[in-house]
């Protein structure tokens, strides 16, 4: 499996290659490096043929679940401003949280609520660069009703308060 996306973020060719993936190719597709890709995939079909060693590695079970996990991951990455939980990707997707919870640890590294941590802490850091939004209204933009707890959570991931991250932009 060859995986053409329009998205260059590293988490997603991490979890396309976890999830079987022989490749992760951005659009627009090069030729030349698509062909390089599928050449080294029939090669390698054709090297196991060759020691009589059949492994089916479409497995459509592995499949779904790749095809369910990047939706997730899609969710994630689309709605982190809005009040997404665990709970009710779950529901969503029709996945116990327990499973879910595990999958995402196991394809990302980190919890949900840290993944959706990072994600709302990263957009922050972009939107501070940005001095006509107050750090009140960029809170609000990433997920976080709370001012005050935003400048806790973007301090205990940062090292610094959101205000001293934007003044040390600013010396840039």
């Amino acid at each position: 499996m060859v995986i053409l996306s329009g998205y260059a973020e590293f988490s997603y060719a991490q979890t396309a290659i976890r999830n079987g993936a022989k490749d992760y190719l951005l659009k627009p597709v090069d030729l030349q490096a698509l062909q390089a890709s599928l050449g080294k995939i029939i090669r390698g079909k054709e090297q196991v043929s060759a020691q009589g060693e059949k492994k089916d590695t479409a497995d459509g079970e592995t499949a779904e679940n790749a095809t369910l996990m990047e939706q997730v991951m899609a969710e994630i990455q689309e709605s982190y401003m809005e009040n997404i939980t665990l709970q009710s990707l779950a529901q969503k997707y029709h996945i116990s949280e327990s499973r879910l919870s595990i999958r995402l640890k196991e394809l990302q590294g980190m919890s949900f609520s840290k993944l959706l941590t990072a994600k709302r802490i990263q957009k922050a850091k972009e939107l501070l660069a940005d001095e006509r939004l107050s750090v009140e209204q960029i809170a609000g933009m990433v997920g976080y009703n709370d001012y005050y707890y935003f400048t806790k959570v973007f301090k205990r991931t940062t090292g610094i308060s959101p205000s001293k991250y934007r003044k040390g932009l600013e010396r840039k």
